[in-house]
């Protein structure tokens, strides 16, 4: 069986919905000293991330063995106790919007398993190969996220600005990002799939890469607003890329027009969110 049959279940990680706490808080929300439900959510997270990893160890053999389904099953089944995990611990303000992206990564971990074991027994390479591909992006995702929350710690004004700049300029330069923004509804619904997808995926990747880094290295107290306002924005374009997908899958215009002046009007306001952090305090 040729390799691309293989299942290296460590390619699934997580899924989640996307949540905003809602909370303000005023620059003393990140306080120096850390809190110990801060602790105990990294914990529950880096415990978890720890037991797929060690879990996530087997292939998918050809279609005449039941391992493939077998293992799948297996492996949704720790997905779900992580998931369940996160069900049952609040979200410290500082991870309340990476919990909500990992809940969302899980959610279509399983998905993409279910239908890869569906794929199997039908014997569908292709319904195979796209569900990898899925069960692939949700890895790489989930380890980016899990590392955030981890090593989150606060950073310098030097260091966090460095960050904001260095994501800034990797979202301006991305091809595919540039090429969404800038088409109009009706080219992104008339090209359909993969080009639009490729877009919508690659736009994806590079906010919510942001979006991590921004758990990862947190700001100091004097950027807290700033960096406030930045997350909310990035917040509005990551839920305006699921409004363009949606829209795009049921070939609604309206929804399209709509979700691309969200997308828009938020990559904008999160430009200008970056450049007033770029300067400092």
């Amino acid at each position: 069986m040729k390799s691309k049959w293989r299942l290296n279940m460590m390619v699934v990680s997580a899924l989640g919905f996307i949540a905003c706490s809602g909370q303000t808080a005023s620059p003393s929300a990140y306080p120096t000293v850390q809190d110990p439900a801060i602790k105990q959510y990294q914990a529950v997270v880096g415990t978890d991330e720890e037991r797929m990893v060690r879990f996530l160890q087997g292939e998918c053999n050809p279609p005449a063995s039941t391992g493939c389904p077998d293992q799948a099953a297996l492996v949704i089944a720790e997905l779900q106790q992580w998931l369940d995990d996160l069900n049952r611990t609040q979200p410290p303000t500082r991870f309340a919007i990476v919990d909500g992206q990992m809940r969302r990564h899980l959610a279509l971990a399983i998905s993409d398993l279910n239908a890869l074991a569906a794929a199997y027994r039908g014997k569908d390479q292709n319904g195979m190969d796209t569900a990898l591909a899925g069960a692939v992006s949700e890895r790489d995702t989930m380890e980016r996220e899990a590392i955030a929350v981890t090593s989150s710690s606060q950073g310098t004004i030097t260091t966090y600005t460095a960050g904001v700049r260095l994501d800034e300029s990797n979202l301006l330069a991305c091809d595919f990002c540039q090429k969404l923004v800038s088409q109009n509804q009706l080219s992104c619904q008339t090209s359909q799939t993969p080009s639009c997808g490729t877009e919508i995926a690659a736009t994806r990747l590079q906010v919510e890469t942001f979006q991590d880094d921004l758990v990862r290295v947190f700001a100091p107290n004097a950027l807290a607003a700033k960096d406030r306002q930045l997350k909310a924005d990035l917040l509005t374009a990551d839920m305006s890329l699921d409004a363009i997908a949606s829209a795009l899958s049921a070939a609604d215009q309206v929804g399209l027009q709509t979700g691309y002046a969200a997308l828009r009007q938020a990559l904008g306001r999160a430009d200008s969110d970056a450049a007033a952090i770029a300067k400092g305090v």
